[in-house]
């Protein structure tokens, strides 16, 4: 299944807990992906974890929409974690 991952759309879920745990979406189903244990709950923590795991998945082309709870960690206005993904995406060349 991970050497296939790579070759759908996805939607990428994360929540805000002791856990990180990142669940990918589609149409099909869903699957769960990872669950992070991380030395804390900071943005640049949590955007590290994520982006090695895209990193080993080989995801970065296949995820379309990013989806997170409304804390201010996940949608703030300069340093969160949608706003640091969306740069690593940009870096990435992608949209």
């Amino acid at each position: 299944m991970k050497k296939t991952l790579h070759l759908e759309n996805w939607s990428l879920h994360f929540d805000d807990r002791e856990y990180q745990l990142l669940v990918l979406k589609n149409e099909e189903g869903e699957v769960k992906l990872e669950a992070l244990q991380l030395e804390n709950g900071k943005a640049d923590t949590v955007v590290k974890g994520i982006t090695s795991v895209l990193d080993e998945y080989n995801l970065w082309n296949c995820v379309k929409l990013i989806v997170a709870d409304t804390m201010s960690v996940n949608t703030g206005k300069r340093n969160d974690i949608v706003i640091q993904l969306q740069r690593v995406f940009a870096q990435k060349g992608l949209k």
